[in-house]
């Protein structure tokens, strides 16, 4: 089975160019799902820090992570973290405001823009804080040939996370951060690695 899973704000349909026979397309809204350890997991951002974790307590066959964090590393970015995570929960207060704020992020300067806000948003965000999150990369590390990374060049943010991820295989696709804003770069590759 394939799993996958949409990111914060997004939705199901985000991977409609990947369903297919054996593809579940998860929503992140209805709660967490049961996998096991001959699922191949595809998570993008907030729906990859799900995959790594549904992957270290369920197993995996494959984990393909597109954009997505591993983990923070030390108490100092947790703190940082934190912090801008409280105003992302007060701007979600206002809808129309946040999703102005939100897309002028510098993450998404090169991706088209989002439209609405998910019921639940704040909920989802809450129950998924990465400040919260464990480092998942001792674990990663250890599972190494079955862990694939997916990452736009136009990210500043993730794009930087190469480094970071040199054991692992790196695949570098031309975009920004919603890279399912681009299915005929992402559908080939992911094909590719799921085979």
């Amino acid at each position: 089975m394939i799993r996958i899973f949409h990111g914060f704000l997004g939705s199901p349909a985000d991977f409609n160019f990947l369903k297919g026979d054996g593809v579940i397309l998860h929503d992140l809204y209805q709660g967490t799902p049961v996998t096991n350890s001959s699922d191949v997991l595809i998570g993008y951002s907030m729906g990859g820090r799900l995959a790594m974790e549904l992957g270290m307590k369920n197993g995996f066959k494959k984990l393909i992570l597109i954009n997505s964090h591993p983990g923070l590393t030390d108490d100092k970015e947790r703190e940082i973290r934190s912090l801008w995570e409280e105003e992302v929960l007060e701007r979600l207060t206002d809808t129309k405001s946040f999703l102005t704020w939100w897309n002028s992020l510098p993450l998404f300067r090169d991706d088209l823009p989002l439209t609405s806000v998910p019921p639940g948003s704040d909920l989802l965000f809450k129950k998924m804080l990465l400040s919260r999150q464990e480092n998942f990369l001792p674990f990663l590390h250890k599972n190494r040939d079955k862990v694939h990374w997916i990452l736009g060049e136009k990210d500043p943010k993730y794009s930087a996370l190469k480094e970071m991820l040199s054991d692992f295989d790196v695949h570098m696709v031309s975009g920004g951060h919603r890279l399912f804003q681009h299915p005929e770069k992402l559908l080939p590759l992911i094909q590719k690695l799921v085979a």
